[in-house]
């Protein structure tokens, strides 16, 4: 089930036009096909360990209170 977090994550990086291999690659894996699957498996469910998410948020430039404020509005659903 789609989530706030996920979607907004989604757009923020279609928005930058960050290709999800090289999104992969900026957080850190280094097989970056398995990498672009956990980042496309947040997107779509927004299930995300929390370093991932951290790393993600980094990259594109998310900050927590706008984490804080989609987990919130998950959470409410």
């Amino acid at each position: 089930m789609p989530t706030n977090l996920g979607n907004y994550f989604r757009q923020q990086r279609i928005e930058q036009g960050v290709p999800l291999q090289e999104l992969a690659r900026k957080v850190g894996y280094k097989n970056v096909s398995k990498g672009a699957n956990r980042i496309v498996a947040f997107e779509k469910a927004g299930m995300v360990k929390d370093e991932l998410l951290i790393n993600l948020a980094e990259v594109l430039g998310i900050d927590l209170p706008k984490i804080e404020e989609l987990m919130d509005q998950d959470q409410c659903r």
